[in-house]
């Protein structure tokens, strides 16, 4: 029988101050912090300020997991990224060239919700160098702060 994880705490993001719409996975291990989605780039002050609360600092992050690529989960890697380049990030193999170059998926928002509606609804969203990606294929095992994790492609 798989094991259920009781370690990890959820952060409410309160995306435009809509609380339990979106969250952060935390899981605080003696390797260091792992994300499970950081959320938009609008949530970032949020997340830093949670973080916080619970005694995690942007140094202390290992790793973000991303799912999927999606602005309301994944748009804020690149900003943590960018104050810690010692984070790993972990991604699915059709979702790496979005996070190394978003601007396929910028220019889709803005489509969708003009320029001003994607910085009001997903904040900055900046690129991640391809030196921090772990990129993942259909399945895999990988160890993020001192847990493993068993992934698979849905």
């Amino acid at each position: 029988m798989p094991s259920i994880a009781t370690d990890i705490s959820y952060i409410d993001l309160n995306f435009c101050d809509t609380p339990k719409s979106i969250a952060t996975g935390v899981y605080a291990g003696d390797g260091g912090a792992v994300l499970i989605y950081p959320g938009p780039g609008s949530c970032i002050d949020t997340l830093r300020a949670s973080l916080a609360a619970q005694g995690i600092g942007v140094d202390d992050i290992d790793s973000i997991l991303i799912t999927h690529i999606h602005l309301d989960h994944a748009g804020a890697t690149g900003l943590l990224v960018r104050d810690n380049p010692r984070i790993r990030v972990f991604v699915h193999e059709k979702g790496a060239p979005h996070v190394v170059d978003p601007s396929k998926l910028i220019n889709s928002a803005n489509q969708l919700w003009g320029a001003e509606g994607v910085a009001r609804l997903w904040g900055q969203v900046i690129p991640v160098s391809e030196t921090n990606l772990q990129v993942l294929g259909e399945r895999a095992r990988i160890t993020a702060g001192g847990r493993t994790f068993d992934v698979r492609y849905t």
